[in-house]
């Protein structure tokens, strides 16, 4: 089970490019891009390397030292809420300053 995740964790740490998320895969993705504006603590937009704006799920603390513009990598999964606030949306997991 191990090797398994650490397969999955390396395969979406080497892709060459981090593409919009797959709103229909549970699995974790990944995505690069600036931070955006905040809609309140832990809940902001990001402005994906590949055009797409992101909004991102995440808590106050993880967010905490981001600002605007700062380059970071998320990675997380797509919500299962039946209710959409837009077209791409990520629960973070982790996210990483660039």
């Amino acid at each position: 089970m191990k090797t398994c995740l650490a397969a999955a964790v390396l395969s979406l740490l080497s892709a060459p490019s981090f593409a919009a998320v797959d709103m229909k895969d549970p699995k974790p993705q990944a995505i690069e891009g600036q931070v955006g504006k905040f809609l309140e603590p832990g809940l902001f937009w990001l402005n994906g390397n590949d055009g797409v704006k992101v909004l991102i799920y995440s808590n106050r603390y993880a967010t905490e030292n981001l600002r605007y513009g700062k380059k970071i990598r998320v990675m997380g999964t797509a919500p299962m809420d039946w209710l959409v606030l837009s077209a791409q949306v990520l629960n973070a997991r982790t996210i990483v300053e660039l």
